[in-house]
């Protein structure tokens, strides 16, 4: 758009001689982008075409900036092309902007083909989920459970604590957590309530994006990624824990934007970072999985969940996980207090 507008304003427009003596005088000093720059903003237009020329330069200059090839062609071409227009000799501004013209597209060019290899370096967002799964044990794998039992231990604020984490089909759970010295934390969603319950606060009923978000984490077909997600994208490769990883931004079914980041090289989900809610509102999470073990001869599941948010790192090991046990729906049910405040 800026060459079309250029070659067809070049026909009829002149600079002022404050500005054609400003170009002449300082072409010889110009060494670099940056003095370029400052002397094209110098001129002082008389006219309305003029002011147009100049913001085109100047706009021209920017956006190539930050490129080395491209600030060298824009540099010659800002000098070439204000020139012959303050000289009024338009068929050798003509000839400067074909030159600049055939110089910017071979650029572009080497740029897009960059680009494209890029492109389809990487693989789409839906293929990297699928290879998660695959490497993870695969989907026949996944459909195969009906539950999960987790029993382990989690650091925090200088206390560990034992966590008993339950998961059931189609989105049922529950979390156990005794802190020592005050007793059991229970948190669990039966698939319509999110609920809480700690021996300091008592019970509690989750509402709007706390329990949007609860919901989220209940549920239990992870096979596919449109049961956790409303969108995912493939947006660049970075290097996560030593290991070369896609990045993968994701959007929650609640419209929480996080980033997934599986091993280009198992598949492996290696961190997530995550926007959690909590009763004290909304919490920036990043999330490290590591030692994956397989689990019977099912999946392969990190036994070790590292929690950075609010200035703490929570770390969580696992010391047993069980599919398939033997699990009453009544597991999930909520305790009296809890249910109290249901029926209300």
């Amino acid at each position: 758009m800026v060459k079309q507008i250029l070659l067809c304003i070049s026909l009829s427009l002149g600079l002022s001689a404050q500005s054609r003596a400003l170009v002449t005088a300082q072409k010889e000093e110009l060494s670099n982008i940056v003095q370029l720059r400052k002397a094209v903003a110098a001129m002082k237009p008389s006219t309305k075409k003029e002011t147009v020329l100049k913001t085109i330069l100047l706009n021209t200059l920017d956006e190539h900036y930050n490129d080395t090839k491209l600030r060298h062609v824009c540099m010659n071409y800002v000098l070439e092309v204000t020139a012959p227009l303050a000289a009024r000799d338009f068929e050798k501004c003509s000839t400067a902007l074909r030159s600049f013209s055939a110089a910017i597209d071979q650029l572009l060019d080497e740029h897009l083909r960059l680009t494209n290899e890029l492109v389809a370096e990487l693989l789409s967002a839906e293929s990297i989920y699928d290879k998660y799964i695959e490497a993870t044990g695969g989907k026949d794998a996944y459909k195969k459970m009906k539950n999960t039992v987790l029993k382990g231990s989690m650091d925090m604020m200088g206390m560990t604590m034992e966590v008993t984490g339950y998961k059931a089909e189609p989105n049922l759970m529950l979390t156990e957590v005794n802190i020592p010295g005050m007793g059991k934390a229970l948190e669990g969603f039966d698939g319509k309530n999110s609920w809480s319950y700690n021996p300091i606060q008592g019970p509690s009923i989750k509402q709007g994006k706390e329990a949007e978000y609860a919901k989220i984490a209940a549920e239990f077909r992870q096979e596919e990624w449109k049961n956790l997600y409303s969108k995912i994208e493939t947006v660049g490769v970075e290097t996560v824990e030593g290991e070369e990883c896609y990045k993968v931004a994701a959007t929650a079914k609640n419209g929480m934007a996080g980033a997934n980041f599986y091993s280009k090289k198992s598949g492996l989900l290696i961190r997530t970072n995550a926007t959690t809610v909590t009763e004290m509102g909304e919490v920036e999470a990043q999330i490290t999985y590591k030692d994956y073990k397989k689990v019977g001869d099912l999946l392969l599941i990190p036994f070790k969940i590292i929690t950075a948010a609010a200035g703490m790192s929570m770390p969580m090991t696992y010391s047993e996980i069980k599919i398939n046990v033997d699990l009453p729906k009544s597991t999930f049910e909520p305790p009296a207090e809890v249910k109290a405040l249901i029926g209300k």
